[in-house]
C-alpha cells in the first residue's frame, strides 16, 4: 500500500517570456481553456474530492487521502478507505464498487482497510472487476483462518531486485507461523489468487515463513527442528532455500553442523543470544560474545566492527570493561550506542574506562538535560544542546575540557548557533572556526562562556 503523500506546485515565470500583445493574448489563449479544467492544485483536488465521494458511503467508517501536485492542472492522489467492522462480503464489494466509481479513479490509488472479528486485512483496490474480486476473496479467506491477526497484501521485499516477482501476502497469527504455514498456503495460494507468494509470520516478526506457489519447506523445517530439539529459539526465518534461526544458548559450532546435517540442501545460519554476527572474525566474535555476557548490553552486531546498543553511558562503561579483559580487545573496534541515541562512543584507542570523567560530566545535571548527540573517538569529540542551552551550561560543557587530552578536535553546536570547530591547545582552545563564515557568533555569550571555562580547566 503506497502512503499518502502530500505536495505543492509552483508557476514561475520563464526568461525571455513574450512581450507583444499578441503573443500576450496567445498566452491567455492557452491558459485559460488549462484553468476552466480545475485546480491548478490538481492532486490536492483530487484527493478533497475522493474524501468528499466516500465519507458519506454506506459500510465507510473513515477515509483519508492526500494529494500530490506534479504540475500547474496535474497530479495524482491516494485514499485510505477503512470500512466499518464486520461487513458482509456484500457491504464490502459494495464499498469497493463505490470507491471504483469515483469520477477521477484513474487518477487516484485507493486502499482499504477491513476489520473483523479481531482480524484487520489491507489491500489496493485494482482497478479491473476480477482483480478485485480476488483480492476479497483472499482477504475473506484470510480472515476465517484460525489464529490470523492481520494480512496485508503488497509488494514483496525483493521486489526490486525482481520486478516481475508479483506481490506477496503477509499474515500474522498469534502463534505457530511453521506449523500453519500449510493450511494458509492452502488458503490463499493458487490457480486464479492474486499473489504468488506467501509470508505467515508472528506479530513481533520473530517467525517467519515464506514461499512462493509450489515451493517445498520439507527441508527448512528439517533444520528448524534439529536446531529446536537442542536449544530454545527464539528467532526463525525460513524460506525453501534458507533458514535463520537465533538460539538462546552459548556459541558453539555444533548448532550450525547439526541443522546443515538434517537439510544438506539449505542454508542455515544460527545467531546466538543477543548477538548478531556479519561477516565477522573470531576475534570480533569473542568481543561481541563478551560484551553480551556482561548483561549490560540490549542488542550486539559484529561484522568488521562491534556496534553494542546499551541503555545509557554507564551500562556502555560496564560493557567495555568485560571487553577489555580480552586479548582481542585491541584487534577490534567497539562502539557503544545509548538507547536514547544521544552517546556513541568509539574505543578506536583505548578503553572507554579513559573517558569515564568526562562522560560523567557530559551526564551531570543540568548538562545533560541540554546535550543532544555526543559522538567520541579518537582525537574528537563533537556535542550538540538544545536551544535552551545556557551560559551556565556553556560553563559547564567548557569545564569537560580538563578532561580531554592536548590535540583533541571538538565540534560543538551550541544552542541555536552555527557549528563551530576548535582544537585543543595546552592552554585551551583555539579561535573558533565556524561553518558558516557568513553568520559568525564569536561574540555570542555561550561562546564566551565555552571559551573562558575551557582555558580555565587546562
Amino acid at each position: 500500500m503506497r502512503a499518502a503523500q502530500g505536495g505543492g506546485s509552483r508557476v514561475t515565470a520563464m526568461p525571455g517570456a513574450p512581450r507583444s500583445l499578441a503573443a500576450r493574448l496567445l498566452t491567455l489563449g492557452l491558459v485559460l481553456p488549462l484553468a476552466a479544467c480545475g485546480s491548478i492544485n490538481r492532486g490536492d483536488q483530487l484527493s478533497t474530492d475522493f474524501v468528499t465521494w466516500m465519507r458519506d458511503a454506506d459500510g465507510v467508517a473513515d477515509v483519508t487521502a492526500g494529494g500530490t501536485n506534479l504540475l500547474p492542472w496535474a497530479g495524482s492522489a491516494t485514499g485510505v478507505v477503512t470500512l466499518e467492522a464486520d461487513l458482509d462480503e456484500a457491504a464490502v464489494r459494495g464499498v469497493l464498487e463505490h470507491a471504483d466509481a469515483f469520477p477521477d479513479r484513474d487518477e487516484v490509488d485507493v486502499a482499504a482497510v477491513y476489520a473483523a472479528g479481531g482480524f484487520t486485512g489491507t489491500f489496493d483496490v485494482p482497478r479491473a472487476e476480477q482483480e478485485r474480486e480476488a483480492v476479497l476473496e483472499a482477504v475473506l479467506d484470510a480472515a476465517a483462518l484460525p489464529a490470523a491477526e492481520s494480512l496485508t497484501l503488497g509488494p514483496p521485499a525483493d521486489a526490486d531486485a525482481d520486478p516481475d516477482s508479483g506481490c506477496e501476502y503477509v499474515l500474522t497469527v498469534t502463534d505457530d507461523p511453521v506449523g500453519r504455514y500449510d493450511e494458509a498456503a492452502s488458503a490463499l495460494l493458487g490457480p486464479g489468487r492474486p499473489c504468488p507468494t506467501l509470508e505467515v509470520a508472528t506479530p513481533d516478526g520473530a517467525v517467519t515463513v515464506t514461499a512462493r506457489e509450489g515451493e517445498d519447506l520439507t527441508g527448512a523445517r528439517a533444520a528448524l527442528d534439529a536446531v529446536a530439539t537442542a536449544h530454545p529459539v527464539t528467532e526463525a526465518h525460513l524460506t525453501p532455500e534458507a533458514v535463520e534461526v537465533r538460539v538462546d544458548a552459548p556459541r558453539s559450532r555444533e548448532v550450525t553442523a547439526t541443522a546443515s546435517a538434517a537439510a544438506p540442501g539449505v542454508a542455515v545460519v544460527v545467531q546466538f543470544g543477543i548477538v548478531t554476527a556479519d561477516g565477522a572474525s573470531p576475534a570480533a566474535l569473542a568481543v561481541a560474545d563478551a560484551a553480551a555476557a556482561s548483561g549490560a548490553a540490549l542488542e550486539v552486531h559484529a561484522a568488521s566492527l562491534v556496534t553494542v546498543d546499551v541503555r545509557d553511558v554507564a551500562a556502555a562503561l560496564t560493557a567495555d570493561a568485560a571487553v577489555r579483559a580480552l586479548p582481542q580487545a585491541a584487534e577490534v573496534p567497539v562502539e557503544y550506542r545509548t538507547a536514547d541515541d544521544v552517546f556513541t562512543l568509539s574505543t578506536d584507542d583505548g578503553p572507554l574506562a579513559d573517558d569515564a570523567p568526562l562522560l560523567t560530566a557530559l551526564t551531570a545535571t543540568p548538562l545533560r538535560e541540554r546535550v543532544e548527540s555526543v559522538h567520541r573517538r579518537s582525537g574528537w569529540l563533537q556535542v550538540m544542546t538544545d536551544d535552551a542551552t545556557t551560559a551556565d551550561d556553556a560553563r559547564a560543557l567548557g569545564a569537560t575540557c580538563a578532561h580531554l587530552p592536548v590535540g583533541t578536535e571538538l565540534r560543538l553546536v551550541l544552542g541555536d548557533l552555527d557549528g563551530f570547530d576548535v582544537e585543543l591547545r595546552a592552554d585551551g582552545p583555539t579561535e573558533p572556526d565556524f561553518h558558516a563564515p557568513d553568520h559568525e557568533d564569536a561574540g555570542s555569550p555561550l561562546v564566551r562562556a565555552f571559551d573562558d571555562a575551557c582555558r580555565g580547566a587546562r
